[in-house]
Protein backbone atom coordinates (compact mmCIF):
# COMPACT_ATOMS: atom_id res chain seq x y z
CA UNK A 1 0.00 0.00 0.00
CA UNK A 2 1.23 3.13 -0.92
CA UNK A 3 1.93 5.66 1.73
CA UNK A 4 2.12 9.70 2.63
CA UNK A 5 4.10 11.26 4.96
CA UNK A 6 2.29 14.30 7.01
CA UNK A 7 3.44 16.97 9.33
CA UNK A 8 0.89 18.48 11.65
CA UNK A 9 1.27 22.15 12.89
CA UNK A 10 -0.92 22.80 16.68
CA UNK A 11 -3.47 25.87 15.02
CA UNK A 12 -3.31 27.13 18.74
CA UNK A 13 0.11 28.40 17.61
CA UNK A 14 -0.80 30.31 14.29
CA UNK A 15 -1.46 33.73 13.62
CA UNK A 16 -3.05 35.29 11.36
CA UNK A 17 -1.52 34.74 7.62
CA UNK A 18 0.42 31.83 9.12
CA UNK A 19 -1.45 28.86 7.91
CA UNK A 20 -1.80 30.40 4.07
CA UNK A 21 2.16 31.29 4.08
CA UNK A 22 2.87 27.37 5.57
CA UNK A 23 0.68 25.86 2.32
CA UNK A 24 2.68 28.33 -0.04
CA UNK A 25 6.28 27.07 0.94
CA UNK A 26 4.28 23.15 0.70
CA UNK A 27 3.15 24.18 -2.78
CA UNK A 28 6.78 24.97 -3.80
CA UNK A 29 7.27 21.07 -3.18
CA UNK A 30 7.05 19.05 -6.11
CA UNK A 31 5.82 15.98 -3.69
CA UNK A 32 2.96 17.93 -1.86
CA UNK A 33 -0.18 16.35 -2.36
CA UNK A 34 -2.59 18.19 0.14
CA UNK A 35 -3.37 19.86 3.33
CA UNK A 36 -6.18 19.38 6.05
CA UNK A 37 -6.99 22.76 7.77
CA UNK A 38 -9.39 20.77 10.11
CA UNK A 39 -13.45 20.40 10.31
CA UNK A 40 -15.52 22.02 12.65
CA UNK A 41 -19.47 21.55 11.49
CA UNK A 42 -21.67 24.33 12.41
CA UNK A 43 -23.64 22.23 14.76
CA UNK A 44 -20.62 20.96 16.69
CA UNK A 45 -19.62 24.87 17.04
CA UNK A 46 -22.85 25.37 18.86
CA UNK A 47 -22.64 22.47 20.97
CA UNK A 48 -19.44 23.40 22.07
CA UNK A 49 -20.99 26.86 23.11
CA UNK A 50 -19.03 29.38 20.16
CA UNK A 51 -21.32 32.13 19.08
CA UNK A 52 -22.93 31.34 15.70
CA UNK A 53 -22.99 34.55 14.34
CA UNK A 54 -19.82 34.22 12.78
CA UNK A 55 -21.35 32.36 8.83
CA UNK A 56 -17.97 33.10 6.38
CA UNK A 57 -16.74 29.84 5.68
CA UNK A 58 -13.14 30.50 4.40
CA UNK A 59 -11.06 31.03 7.16
CA UNK A 60 -8.68 32.93 5.24
CA UNK A 61 -11.29 35.60 5.73
CA UNK A 62 -12.91 34.87 8.94
CA UNK A 63 -11.66 36.97 12.11
CA UNK A 64 -8.62 34.95 13.84
CA UNK A 65 -10.80 35.36 17.14
CA UNK A 66 -13.51 33.07 15.26
CA UNK A 67 -10.80 30.69 14.35
CA UNK A 68 -12.91 27.83 16.53
CA UNK A 69 -10.27 25.14 15.96
CA UNK A 70 -7.77 27.05 17.50
CA UNK A 71 -9.73 27.42 20.49
CA UNK A 72 -10.89 23.91 21.22
CA UNK A 73 -9.16 22.47 24.34
CA UNK A 74 -8.39 19.12 22.57
CA UNK A 75 -6.03 20.73 19.90
CA UNK A 76 -6.61 19.77 16.65
CA UNK A 77 -3.60 20.01 14.17
CA UNK A 78 -3.69 21.49 10.69
CA UNK A 79 -1.93 18.67 8.29
CA UNK A 80 0.21 19.29 5.08
CA UNK A 81 0.42 15.55 3.37
CA UNK A 82 4.04 14.88 1.03
CA UNK A 83 4.71 11.70 -0.90
CA UNK A 84 8.53 12.18 -0.15
CA UNK A 85 9.69 11.91 3.23
CA UNK A 86 12.65 14.08 2.44
CA UNK A 87 10.06 17.08 1.20
CA UNK A 88 8.59 16.52 4.28
CA UNK A 89 11.32 16.96 6.43
CA UNK A 90 12.73 19.63 4.66
CA UNK A 91 9.26 21.88 4.81
CA UNK A 92 8.82 20.95 8.41
CA UNK A 93 12.68 22.43 8.92
CA UNK A 94 11.87 26.02 7.10
CA UNK A 95 8.43 26.12 9.05
CA UNK A 96 10.63 26.31 12.54
CA UNK A 97 12.28 29.15 11.08
CA UNK A 98 9.14 31.21 11.51
CA UNK A 99 7.19 29.24 14.25
CA UNK A 100 7.91 28.40 17.98
CA UNK A 101 9.51 24.64 18.58
CA UNK A 102 7.08 21.92 19.12
CA UNK A 103 4.64 23.69 16.97
CA UNK A 104 5.60 21.66 13.79
CA UNK A 105 5.72 17.46 14.22
CA UNK A 106 8.15 15.46 12.77
CA UNK A 107 7.15 13.85 9.89
CA UNK A 108 4.69 10.46 10.13
CA UNK A 109 3.78 8.05 7.70
CA UNK A 110 0.16 8.11 6.87
CA UNK A 111 -0.99 4.77 4.82
CA UNK A 112 -3.09 5.57 1.62
CA UNK A 113 -6.90 4.67 2.43
CA UNK A 114 -10.16 4.74 -0.30
CA UNK A 115 -11.53 7.29 1.05
CA UNK A 116 -14.82 6.79 -1.18
CA UNK A 117 -15.42 3.72 -0.17
CA UNK A 118 -14.93 3.90 3.59
CA UNK A 119 -17.74 7.05 2.67
CA UNK A 120 -19.56 4.30 0.95
CA UNK A 121 -19.51 2.38 4.17
CA UNK A 122 -20.82 4.65 6.12
CA UNK A 123 -23.53 6.10 3.82
CA UNK A 124 -26.24 3.44 3.58
CA UNK A 125 -29.66 6.15 3.28
CA UNK A 126 -32.45 7.24 5.83
CA UNK A 127 -36.18 7.39 5.76
CA UNK A 128 -37.55 10.88 6.08
CA UNK A 129 -41.01 10.27 8.28
CA UNK A 130 -43.49 8.25 5.74
CA UNK A 131 -42.69 10.25 2.67
CA UNK A 132 -39.14 10.24 1.46
CA UNK A 133 -36.55 7.38 1.42
CA UNK A 134 -32.75 8.28 0.61
CA UNK A 135 -30.64 6.10 -0.78
CA UNK A 136 -27.07 6.24 -2.52
CA UNK A 137 -26.80 5.30 -5.72
CA UNK A 138 -25.38 2.22 -5.00
CA UNK A 139 -28.34 1.06 -3.03
CA UNK A 140 -30.24 -2.17 -3.52
CA UNK A 141 -33.11 0.10 -3.16
CA UNK A 142 -32.23 2.58 -5.60
CA UNK A 143 -34.73 2.58 -8.86
CA UNK A 144 -37.50 1.80 -6.82
CA UNK A 145 -40.42 3.80 -6.80
CA UNK A 146 -40.79 6.73 -3.94
CA UNK A 147 -36.67 6.37 -3.30
CA UNK A 148 -34.54 9.69 -3.79
CA UNK A 149 -31.16 8.88 -4.61
CA UNK A 150 -28.15 11.33 -3.54
CA UNK A 151 -25.12 10.88 -4.26
CA UNK A 152 -23.07 11.96 -1.13
CA UNK A 153 -20.64 15.03 -1.93
CA UNK A 154 -18.57 16.63 0.78
CA UNK A 155 -20.89 18.84 2.56
CA UNK A 156 -23.70 19.04 0.45
CA UNK A 157 -26.74 17.59 1.84
CA UNK A 158 -27.65 13.83 2.19
CA UNK A 159 -30.86 14.10 4.44
CA UNK A 160 -28.82 13.28 7.39
CA UNK A 161 -28.96 16.24 9.40
CA UNK A 162 -32.10 17.29 11.03
CA UNK A 163 -32.46 20.78 9.38
CA UNK A 164 -32.81 18.73 5.88
CA UNK A 165 -35.59 16.29 7.68
CA UNK A 166 -37.33 19.50 8.74
CA UNK A 167 -37.89 20.71 5.34
CA UNK A 168 -38.70 17.69 4.06
CA UNK A 169 -40.78 16.75 6.54
CA UNK A 170 -42.79 20.08 5.99
CA UNK A 171 -42.97 19.82 1.72
CA UNK A 172 -44.29 16.75 2.76
CA UNK A 173 -47.06 18.09 4.82
CA UNK A 174 -48.01 20.81 2.06
CA UNK A 175 -50.52 20.79 -0.54
CA UNK A 176 -49.95 19.31 -3.65
CA UNK A 177 -47.02 20.60 -5.50
CA UNK A 178 -47.68 19.73 -9.07
CA UNK A 179 -47.06 22.06 -11.52
CA UNK A 180 -45.55 24.58 -8.41
CA UNK A 181 -43.07 26.70 -8.85
CA UNK A 182 -40.48 26.12 -6.36
CA UNK A 183 -36.98 28.64 -5.09
CA UNK A 184 -34.48 26.69 -3.12
CA UNK A 185 -32.19 29.26 -2.03
CA UNK A 186 -28.66 27.21 -0.61
CA UNK A 187 -29.78 23.86 -2.38
CA UNK A 188 -26.24 22.24 -2.21
CA UNK A 189 -26.67 18.53 -3.06
CA UNK A 190 -30.50 19.18 -4.71
CA UNK A 191 -31.97 17.23 -2.06
CA UNK A 192 -34.88 19.13 -0.91
CA UNK A 193 -35.16 20.51 -4.61
CA UNK A 194 -35.65 16.67 -5.85
CA UNK A 195 -37.61 16.22 -3.60
CA UNK A 196 -40.26 18.43 -4.85
CA UNK A 197 -40.31 17.80 -8.14
CA UNK A 198 -40.71 14.20 -7.47
CA UNK A 199 -43.80 15.88 -5.91
CA UNK A 200 -44.46 17.28 -9.79
CA UNK A 201 -43.22 20.67 -8.63
CA UNK A 202 -40.90 22.97 -11.03
CA UNK A 203 -37.66 23.69 -9.29
CA UNK A 204 -35.00 26.48 -9.40
CA UNK A 205 -32.15 26.24 -7.40
CA UNK A 206 -29.60 28.85 -6.47
CA UNK A 207 -26.02 27.91 -4.86
CA UNK A 208 -23.08 29.86 -4.70
CA UNK A 209 -21.05 26.87 -4.77
CA UNK A 210 -20.33 25.44 -8.21
CA UNK A 211 -18.89 22.03 -6.59
CA UNK A 212 -22.27 21.75 -4.76
CA UNK A 213 -24.33 22.81 -8.11
CA UNK A 214 -22.32 19.91 -9.92
CA UNK A 215 -23.60 17.74 -7.38
CA UNK A 216 -26.83 18.65 -7.87
CA UNK A 217 -26.80 18.34 -11.48
CA UNK A 218 -25.28 14.69 -10.81
CA UNK A 219 -28.39 14.03 -8.30
CA UNK A 220 -31.37 15.20 -10.44
CA UNK A 221 -29.84 13.14 -13.25
CA UNK A 222 -29.92 9.90 -11.35
CA UNK A 223 -33.50 10.76 -10.02
CA UNK A 224 -34.43 11.69 -14.04
CA UNK A 225 -35.27 14.65 -12.58
CA UNK A 226 -34.58 18.06 -13.99
CA UNK A 227 -33.59 21.46 -11.64
CA UNK A 228 -32.73 24.80 -12.98
CA UNK A 229 -29.11 26.23 -11.46
CA UNK A 230 -28.49 29.48 -10.58
CA UNK A 231 -25.46 31.13 -8.96
CA UNK A 232 -27.54 34.25 -7.39
CA UNK A 233 -31.42 35.56 -7.37
CA UNK A 234 -32.73 37.06 -10.38
CA UNK A 235 -33.46 40.39 -9.35
CA UNK A 236 -36.06 40.29 -12.32
CA UNK A 237 -37.45 37.44 -10.25
CA UNK A 238 -40.92 39.37 -9.16
CA UNK A 239 -43.61 37.21 -7.51
CA UNK A 240 -42.49 34.14 -9.54
CA UNK A 241 -42.48 31.70 -6.97
CA UNK A 242 -45.19 29.36 -4.45
CA UNK A 243 -42.62 27.94 -2.82
CA UNK A 244 -39.68 29.12 -1.07
CA UNK A 245 -37.12 26.86 0.62
CA UNK A 246 -34.22 28.18 2.35
CA UNK A 247 -31.87 25.63 4.80
CA UNK A 248 -29.08 28.09 5.45
CA UNK A 249 -27.77 29.94 8.69
CA UNK A 250 -29.77 32.82 10.23
CA UNK A 251 -27.85 35.86 8.80
CA UNK A 252 -28.05 35.15 5.24
CA UNK A 253 -31.98 34.25 5.83
CA UNK A 254 -31.89 38.14 7.43
CA UNK A 255 -29.89 39.21 4.57
CA UNK A 256 -31.41 38.11 1.44
CA UNK A 257 -35.06 37.88 3.40
CA UNK A 258 -36.31 41.15 1.05
CA UNK A 259 -35.00 39.66 -2.03
CA UNK A 260 -36.45 35.77 -1.38
CA UNK A 261 -40.06 38.08 -0.30
CA UNK A 262 -40.37 39.70 -3.05
CA UNK A 263 -39.51 37.04 -5.31
CA UNK A 264 -42.13 34.61 -3.87
CA UNK A 265 -46.31 35.11 -5.54
CA UNK A 266 -49.21 36.07 -3.01
CA UNK A 267 -49.84 33.23 -0.92
CA UNK A 268 -46.45 31.44 -1.36
CA UNK A 269 -45.73 28.91 1.39
CA UNK A 270 -41.87 29.22 2.98
CA UNK A 271 -39.86 27.33 4.95
CA UNK A 272 -37.05 27.96 6.76
CA UNK A 273 -34.70 26.23 8.32
CA UNK A 274 -30.59 25.66 9.97
CA UNK A 275 -32.00 27.81 12.71
CA UNK A 276 -31.73 27.06 16.09
CA UNK A 277 -33.87 28.33 19.08
CA UNK A 278 -31.96 31.69 19.67
CA UNK A 279 -32.33 32.47 16.12
CA UNK A 280 -36.34 32.55 15.73
CA UNK A 281 -36.97 35.97 17.28
CA UNK A 282 -34.74 37.45 14.90
CA UNK A 283 -36.01 35.78 11.96
CA UNK A 284 -39.25 35.73 12.53
CA UNK A 285 -39.38 39.70 13.30
CA UNK A 286 -37.63 40.24 9.96
CA UNK A 287 -40.37 38.78 8.33
CA UNK A 288 -43.20 40.36 9.96
CA UNK A 289 -41.27 43.90 8.38
CA UNK A 290 -41.71 42.55 5.59
CA UNK A 291 -45.20 42.02 5.88
CA UNK A 292 -45.97 38.58 7.85
CA UNK A 293 -48.98 38.21 9.54
CA UNK A 294 -49.51 35.59 11.31
CA UNK A 295 -47.17 33.50 13.55
CA UNK A 296 -45.17 31.25 11.98
CA UNK A 297 -45.40 27.25 12.70
CA UNK A 298 -42.15 26.14 14.34
CA UNK A 299 -41.05 22.49 14.24
CA UNK A 300 -38.14 21.02 15.79
CA UNK A 301 -35.58 18.32 15.62
CA UNK A 302 -33.12 17.92 18.39
CA UNK A 303 -31.48 21.23 18.53
CA UNK A 304 -32.45 22.55 15.08
CA UNK A 305 -36.00 24.61 14.34
CA UNK A 306 -37.82 25.38 11.22
CA UNK A 307 -40.13 27.70 10.31
CA UNK A 308 -43.07 27.45 8.04
CA UNK A 309 -45.10 30.62 7.07
CA UNK A 310 -47.25 32.13 4.31
CA UNK A 311 -46.94 35.44 2.31
CA UNK A 312 -50.21 37.49 2.46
Amino acid sequence: MAVTFAVSIRRDLLKKGTWEQALGLAADHVGFCGADEGTLLAEEAHELGFETESWVLDSGQAPHERDWLAQLEEKRPAVLFFESLNDAHELRARLLQFLPGGSVTDPVEVPDEDWDAAWRRSFTGIDVGNHFKIRPPWSEEAGNSGVLIINPGAGFGTGTHETTQLCLEEIAKASSLRGKRVLDFGSGSGILGIGCTSLGAQVTCVEIDPLANENAMQNAALNQQTLTLRTELDPAWDAVFDVVLANILRPILIEYGADLWRAASSGALFIYSGLVEEDLDRVIESVRTLGLVLPPQVTKKGDWRALSFRKP
